[in-house]
């Protein structure tokens, strides 16, 4: 199980992303774009806490579907 991290390293993390917010925009929106759970996960930060970023900058989100739209096929139905 990993550690519970402290409130300096979570906020190291969060800092991390502030300060790299053109590299993260542009990773989010590339034509092959990054899931916001991907960057998260990348920059060890909470991926609600992401999103809202994003969001704050005028980012614009894209649906659940956005992965149907690119050529993946659609989640197998569940049983």
């Amino acid at each position: 199980m990993a550690e519970r991290r402290s409130r300096a390293e979570v906020q190291k993390a969060k800092d991390t992303v502030l300060a790299d917010r053109a590299t993260v925009i542009k990773r989010y929106n590339d034509p092959d774009p990054e899931p916001a759970v991907r960057l998260a996960a990348d920059y060890k930060v909470n991926a609600k806490w992401l999103v809202q970023q994003l969001r704050d900058w005028g980012v614009q989100l894209r649906d659940a579907s956005a992965r149907t739209k690119r050529g993946c096929p659609p989640p197998l139905p569940r049983r």
